[in-house]
């Protein structure tokens, strides 16, 4: 089965400024978990948004979850373990720079 852009809910400028606003006042989060979405930090401001395959709601307290939500709502075609390494390189890439030079120095 294919799917087009018509298949997935328009993300709106409210929707854009509302991310842009909770990031924001939340600066050690990656993920969201908001209405229908669920929402993937990047660096300089770019969301990856993914939608979500139901109407369940939850609750947005929990990094590990929404992160967890997020991979498995991008990518519902690889296995969990596939997903996770996936994760895992995804992740490596996206470290600051400060973060990869203490880590060679410590290594």
């Amino acid at each position: 089965m294919t799917t087009s852009a018509a298949d997935f809910p328009a993300v709106t400028q409210e929707d854009v400024f509302s991310d842009q606003q909770w990031f924001a006042d939340h600066p050690s989060r990656q993920y969201r978990l908001r209405d229908g979405w669920t929402v993937r930090r990047r660096a300089r401001g770019v969301f990856l948004r993914t939608p979500l395959a139901s109407d369940r709601r939850y609750p947005d307290n929990d990094e590990r979850l929404a992160e967890f939500v997020w991979w498995a709502a991008a990518f519902p075609h690889l296995s969990p373990q596939e997903r996770k390494a996936l994760a895992k390189t995804a992740g490596q890439r996206t470290k600051p720079p400060g973060a990869r030079k203490t880590l060679a120095k410590t290594g």
